[in-house]
């Protein structure tokens, strides 16, 4: 069961390109932010675990060398990944056998449980000015605010966004869920603090005035987006993202050789 709920979610996909936009690459389009930055997001879904716009998968943690350079990743197991359907027979997401199931490395062959969710992102609030700017011509100058008593950097992103969290951050939203009843359209402010491997989120509502001028353009978009299931297990890669009034990405595009220096610089921990 990979995704939340199965009923009722038709499903989406982008087309091909051979310029990597970081309003079309779907690894670009992920909540990021550094120790003591917090993302402002509002929840999509009507519940946090069992709904159309959450995915539950198991996921392998891989470390490997590619053209000399050590990366890690987020890699979908295809073996554990299935679900029972209306006769009751096992469904794999993605057809056969997952590789590293069959690793000699403890650490590579087991996996972990990860939630892939689509939220609404209004901002990332940073703790240094955007690291691209004067190394790149079209590297935004984030906004500088203050919240509460810290001074940050803005960055806006006004669109839709794939969260990815860890069991940890997870419980966090679920007890806001069990606790209010309901969390639909609820604006949090998401923390990460600490440092590897002791990452913590503190997660509550907003602290920061949201305008409701484009509540009901949020509610279309959020009805149009690609089945979270397919973006987690990564059969569809691509999607043109929507963005709203003006975000820092806005009008950026770079090319690369292929997809896969793309993805590297997009992150790549899928």
């Amino acid at each position: 069961m990979p995704r939340g709920n199965r009923e009722g979610m038709q499903v989406s996909s982008g087309g091909g390109t051979n310029r990597f936009n970081p309003n079309l690459i779907i690894p670009w389009n992920t909540v990021r932010m550094g120790s003591e930055e917090f993302a402002t997001l509002k929840w999509l879904g009507s519940e946090v675990v069992n709904d159309e716009l959450t995915d539950i998968s198991e996921y392998h943690a891989w470390r490997g060398d590619v053209n000399g350079k050590q990366q890690f990743r987020y890699v979908y197991c295809s073996t554990k990944n299935a679900y029972t359907d209306e006769n009751g027979k096992r469904r794999q997401i993605v057809y056969g056998d997952c590789e590293l199931c069959q690793s000699a490395d403890p650490q590579t062959s087991r996996t972990m449980t990860r939630f892939n969710v689509w939220v609404w992102c209004y901002a990332v609030y940073h703790t240094q000015q955007n690291p691209r700017l004067n190394r790149y011509d079209d590297a935004e100058h984030w906004e500088h605010k203050k919240v509460g008593a810290r001074h940050y950097y803005q960055e806006k992103i006004m669109k839709p966004q794939l969260l990815q969290m860890s069991g940890r951050l997870r419980e966090a939203f679920q007890a806001y869920y069990e606790m209010q009843g309901e969390i639909k359209d609820t604006v949090f402010d998401v923390q990460k603090r600490g440092t590897p491997p002791n990452i913590t989120y503190h997660v509550s509502p907003t602290q920061i005035p949201i305008p409701s001028e484009f509540d009901e353009d949020i509610r279309t978009i959020s009805g149009e987006l690609p089945d979270i299931e397919k973006v987690a297990s990564e059969q569809i890669t691509e999607w043109e993202f929507p963005v709203l009034g003006s975000s820092s990405a806005e009008g950026a595009e770079e090319e690369f050789e292929d997809d896969t220096a793309a993805f590297q610089a997009a992150g790549g921990t899928f």
